[in-house]
């Protein structure tokens, strides 16, 4: 802890490994921190003058990372790729997070092929070149993702892959 009208440094936490990210208490009379004093790290609480810590989260496989506060006391931190909050001595929560794409900004387009040209099949037989709409498109035969290879002004008119499977020739 810094004290500015001593313009000193006093070392509060004393376990000989890593401790992180202090966030004070509400009234400051203590913080919240990350230490890996149990093994992995987990939310730790201390009194600011130092002394024993008090451990608030028991997380074992993975590392409590990237903890935070709120003015108003709440804690927030990631775990397994997962926001948790807790207040105070109360359990975490972890937070159910909802993401909503806005599809008018999302330039996928899904189509259903029902018939194309120029079809060729590459030499390990797992992809399938072929041309839809005068593109090239090419797709695993176990299904998947289909990707469009060419997007010009003139109409493709056949695809063939090369011998090693690796590279195809778009015919115009």
């Amino acid at each position: 802890m810094y004290d500015f009208k001593a313009n000193t440094h006093k070392q509060i936490t004393t376990f000989n490994g890593e401790d992180r990210n202090p966030v004070y208490n509400t009234d400051e009379s203590a913080f919240f921190y990350l230490s890996e004093e149990s093994g992995s790290f987990n939310v730790h609480k201390m009194n600011v003058v130092g002394g024993k810590s008090e451990k608030l989260t028991s997380f074992k496989k993975h590392p409590v990372r990237f903890l935070s506060g709120s003015n108003d006391g709440v804690l927030c931190f990631s775990y397994d790729g997962d926001l948790y909050t807790m207040r105070g001595g109360s359990a975490a929560q972890k937070v159910n997070i909802s993401i909503l794409a806005d599809a008018r900004n999302n330039k996928e387009q899904v189509y259903r092929i029902t018939s194309g040209s120029g079809m060729s099949i590459a030499s390990n037989g797992k992809e399938i070149a072929f041309v839809y709409r005068g593109e090239v498109f090419v797709t695993s035969v176990e299904g998947g993702v289909t990707k469009r290879i060419t997007n010009t002004p003139e109409a493709e008119t056949g695809v063939n892959f090369a011998p090693d499977g690796k590279k195809y020739f778009v015919l115009q």
